[in-house]
């Protein structure tokens, strides 16, 4: 199925074929040329179900090449021979040697097509041309769902296995993400795609994704152990919230169309209590790229600024931590919001009672007297900062970050007071410049090395 050739390519290839047999002139001779056998093609269609039909093409020989496939009919059928010829020429069309068939079962599992629909069957060879129409049959399934609303998001390779995952809604329950506002349906899928080199390419992923029951994540396929149906209602508990009733799928298949800007979504399945259930939906998808909705804001100017206030703390592996920021001590006003800030990460030997003394350059590597630099990391489609960096945090709770890269971090200290200089490069090539003079608050944390604002700070968990 994936050997795929244009019609002129096929051509030249017949072309070159012709050429090379004419002029191999050490062939003995055979007792004179054999006449040329007409080449013919039988096409078979029976066992049409709504989603699929058993096909057979037989052709006169095995070693000559031809073409098929099956498509929708409309705008096809009114065509004459030659006019369809010229449109097949522009598909990307199948071709093959020998007998080829395919059952309606595998149809359906494979390439689904839509039920009530005329298709066109054809298998041509040079200008030999074999058509036949037929028209799929009306379902009969013991669940419907009209979906009204179809969401679809990006979550890049989440499971670690080289391919990247998509998350489908469907459904008729008024939600807001994952949040269901009132009673209906609510299904959710997950699918596997080819994996994108840039993120941020990631849009609406078309194509028939088969029902996987097994953990294996093969491309282009549902996950089985991520996909379900939820009933919400019409009964609410004591506590007002509609009762869920869960169900689980256990095969199917789903096909997603791109149709003038538009997409056609269909789902049909099995439910883990055999009912079958299809899916319906027409119209645009509402697509979100959560993985680049996990990368952390960062600043787009160079940073300039005094703080009024730190703290510190002495850690395991010669390890010192600084939080500095503008403003005063927030335990008397003002909070820890809305202030320009600093995480410093600094090694250096010492008893843990005091920052030593030194020129600390930011240099990657866990050294000893160097600052460690910042970044961040995409862990279980979390998102984690760590290091040296500057960072905002508005009132929302949204922060904008500027991770070092280079440059020094300056610490004297005379009695109680530290004077302390930030002269960083970040990781988009800003500056971030900021001093601190007076007493630092410092935890000797080296036996409780946990504190709230040290260490790796995970940011938006993924909720899927």
């Amino acid at each position: 199925m994936k050997n795929k050739f244009r019609f002129f390519e096929f051509l030249m290839l017949c072309s070159f074929a012709f050429v090379a047999t004419s002029c191999d002139d050490d062939d003995p001779p055979q007792g004179g040329p054999k006449p040329p056998t007409e080449f013919t093609l039988i096409t078979e269609v029976s066992n049409v179900k709504a989603t699929g039909a058993d096909i057979k093409i037989i052709p006169s020989d095995d070693d000559t090449p031809y073409f098929h496939a099956v498509l929708p009919a409309e705008g096809l059928k009114d065509l004459s021979d030659e006019n369809l010829l010229t449109r097949l020429g522009k598909e990307n069309m199948t071709a093959t040697r020998g007998i080829y068939t395919i059952t309606a079962e595998k149809m359906d599992q494979t390439s689904p097509l839509d039920p009530e629909t005329e298709y066109l069957l054809c298998a041509y060879h040079d200008k030999l041309l074999k058509k036949e129409f037929f028209t799929t049959a009306t379902p009969d399934y013991d669940v419907v769902i009209d979906s009204k609303f179809c969401d679809m998001s990006y979550w890049a390779d989440f499971h670690k296995v080289g391919m990247d995952n998509y998350t489908l809604y469907m459904g008729t329950a008024d939600h807001e993400g994952l949040y269901i506002k009132g009673e209906g349906e609510f299904v959710m899928f997950s699918l596997t795609g080819p994996h994108l080199e840039n993120y941020m390419d990631a849009k609406v992923l078309p194509g028939t994704f088969v029902f996987n029951s097994d953990p294996t994540f093969k491309e282009m396929t549902l996950v089985g152990m991520e996909c379900s149906r939820i009933v919400y209602g019409p009964e609410k508990d004591q506590n007002g919230y509609f009762i869920e009733t869960k169900y689980r799928f256990t095969g199917g298949t789903l096909k997603i169309e791109e149709v003038n800007g538009t997409y056609k979504v269909r789902f049909a399945g099995v439910l883990d209590n055999n009912e079958t259930i299809c899916i319906n939906y027409d119209g645009n998808v509402s697509f979100m790229n959560n993985y680049a909705n996990l990368i952390p804001t960062q600043i787009d100017a160079n940073k300039e600024f005094t703080c009024g206030y730190g703290e510190a703390a002495a850690q395991e592996g010669n390890v010192y931590s600084m939080d500095l920021m503008t403003g005063e001590d927030p335990a008397q006003g003002g909070g820890w919001t809305l202030r320009d800030r600093m995480q410093v990460i600094l090694r250096a030997e010492g008893d843990g009672t005091a920052i030593p003394d030194g020129t600390y350059p930011i240099e990657a590597g866990a050294k000893l007297n160097a600052a460690e630099p910042g970044d961040f990391a995409l862990v279980d489609n979390s998102s984690y900062v760590f290091g040296s960096y500057y960072y905002f945090v508005t009132e929302e709770f949204d922060s904008t970050y500027g991770f070092f890269k280079s440059g020094n971090v300056t610490v004297k200290r005379e009695g109680e007071i530290y004077h302390i200089k930030v002269d960083a490069v970040d990781a988009n090539g800003f500056t971030i410049k900021a001093s601190y003079d007076g007493k630092l608050k410092l935890y000797n944390d080296r036996e409780n090395a946990a504190r709230a604002f040290l260490g790796m700070d995970r940011l938006n968990p993924r909720s899927k």
